[in-house]
């Protein structure tokens, strides 16, 4: 199996300052909530530069996260709200099943957190109309935190980085073909074990 990323976005939106979110370098898109549990300001990222080959399967797709928050308590902490991949098949959009993580609370050191996998194809067959949609711009990643500030401070989400990792099986090319059909060819002209070559010589003495 293949695999190609992780990759950046070169596209970003919907939010505050989504341009933060292209590196990883500690420059965050962010939100402040001073009052009760809200969801918070979605992301969406696309355009990040594949060159899947025409014809490979997408085994897996995995998205990484980097993200913290200022608290992480009962009465204020920021939890994921909904993660999925929205994808032009050619004739409509497509969106996926959601991998967020609804319980966990983020921490306050940023990491990544990681949604899918090298097998995880997120409840869609991905069709070749697809395939050509994740090498363009029609391949979104839509990310969305959850405030819980039932103590009324200021609450302070933080992303700094999406990535995307593509894990796909190229299909057998025209040359495969042709090698087998080589390899075909040469066993048939042998009989017994021996070659044409070999027929043309009688004990060592060329016929």
């Amino acid at each position: 199996m293949a695999s190609q990323g992780p990759n950046s976005p070169s596209t970003a939106s919907g939010s505050v300052s989504p341009n933060n979110i292209k590196v990883s370098d500690g420059v965050y898109d962010f939100w402040e909530y001073s009052f009760s549990g809200t969801n918070a300001n979605p992301l969406i990222a696309s355009n990040f530069g594949f060159t899947i080959p025409t014809g490979a399967t997408i085994n897996g797709i995995q998205v990484d996260v980097q993200k913290k928050a200022n608290y992480k308590l009962n009465q204020a902490y920021v939890r994921d709200d909904t993660i999925y991949l929205y994808i032009w098949d050619g004739s409509s959009w497509i969106m996926t099943a959601s991998k967020a993580d609804t319980v966990t609370k983020w921490d306050t050191t940023e990491a990544y957190a990681s949604y899918g996998g090298p097998t995880d194809l997120w409840g869609v067959t991905w069709t070749a109309g697809m395939l050509t949609s994740i090498n363009g711009i029609y391949f979104l990643v839509y990310f969305r935190g959850y405030v819980e500030n039932s103590s009324k401070t200021t609450v302070r989400v933080s992303v700094d980085h999406i990535r995307v990792t593509i894990y796909y099986t190229t299909a057998a090319s025209g040359g495969d073909i042709k090698s087998i059909s080589s390899v075909v060819s040469a066993s048939i002209s042998k009989i017994g074990g021996v070659s044409k070559a070999s027929i043309s010589k009688v004990g060592g003495e060329t016929v």
